[in-house]
């Protein structure tokens, strides 16, 4: 976490977790600052389903070593989400991990290749984000990853 205190230093708190798995994000708050988190995973899942375009081709009404392709494909899109949590989190980091959700870029870390940090861009889930009284709390959100599109031609 970042503050400018009243001498216009930076003071850069850093919170460091044993945890070298999960799912590591990065995203801008609202004031404009890089915001980073490793969370943990809960579950995933993956929605698989017919997209609306069906592909045409008319290469061949005969068969092929057996097989006749016929003359259209349904492709399918595959929707992937992540539910993410951190647990036992105080209420500064409460406050913190709920600018995410309303981020408009967020990235995830994929890796190195060649040296180079590798992100793509993902999306969060819309939900409701209530911090109670209690000092330490879970957060939980779902992350949704791009979709994909398969199909055979």
């Amino acid at each position: 976490m970042m503050r400018i205190d009243e001498e216009k230093n930076i003071r850069i708190t850093l919170n460091v977790s044993d945890c070298t798995e999960g799912v590591y994000l990065r995203w801008i708050n609202k004031l404009g600052e890089w915001c980073y988190y490793l969370f943990t995973v809960s579950s995933e899942s993956n929605e698989v389903k017919n997209a609306d375009n069906i592909v045409e081709f008319l290469r061949t009404v005969d068969f092929e070593d057996g097989y006749n392709p016929g003359t259209h494909r349904i492709q399918k899109e595959s929707q992937t989400t992540i539910r993410l949590f951190a647990p036992l989190v105080d209420r500064e980091t409460f406050m913190f991990l709920k600018s995410l959700p309303g981020a408009i870029y967020v990235d995830m870390f994929c890796g190195y290749e060649n040296n180079e940090q590798l992100w793509i861009g993902v999306n969060i889930a819309d939900g409701t984000f209530v911090k109670d009284k209690s000092q330490l709390q879970d957060f939980e959100c779902t992350l949704i990853l791009p979709k994909t599109f398969n199909h055979e031609l």
